[in-house]
């Protein structure tokens, strides 16, 4: 008797004792690593940090992304050509109202599809033995021949 227990054959599927999972212990204690933190996620942060912006006078103190948009927009009215352009493209696609967006785009997707139905429909209406032959089922090769 090793230690007040029997002894017994380690083979297979059957490890000894002592390496065996304790009952309650992780067989991770670390856990799963963080993940790694992106440029965009650093961007991120340091745009909503605060920063303090002279204006008329008055001290204001406003997120960095903020005082960004008040520059972008202070050098487009002044003029140049690649801010405005730059200021349009993100009014556009910087939108931060995806549902919004969404509903657009259903909305374009829905005159699309519209505008194909009644083009199959005005195709439809020039030959309707065409559409006869499109909505029937297919015949088998062996029913043609007989």
């Amino acid at each position: 008797m090793l230690n007040g227990k029997k002894p017994y054959k380690v083979g297979y599927r059957v490890p000894p004792e002592d390496t065996r999972f304790k009952p309650g212990v992780s067989g991770n204690p670390d856990g799963r690593p963080k993940r790694r933190r992106s440029i965009a996620d650093d961007l991120r942060d340091e745009l909503e940090r605060p920063v303090t912006l002279v204006e008329n006078g008055e001290e204001l103190v406003v997120p960095k992304r903020r005082a960004l948009a008040k520059k972008l927009i202070e050098a487009a009215l002044k003029g140049d050509p690649r801010v405005i352009a730059q200021l349009d493209f993100m009014a556009r696609e910087g939108d931060d109202n995806p549902a919004e967006r969404d509903e657009l785009a259903s909305a374009a997707d829905a005159e699309i599809v519209q505008a194909s139905s009644d083009e199959v429909v005005a195709t439809r209406s020039e030959s309707p033995d065409q559409e006869a032959r499109l909505l029937s089922p297919p015949s088998k090769p062996d029913e043609a021949k007989e």
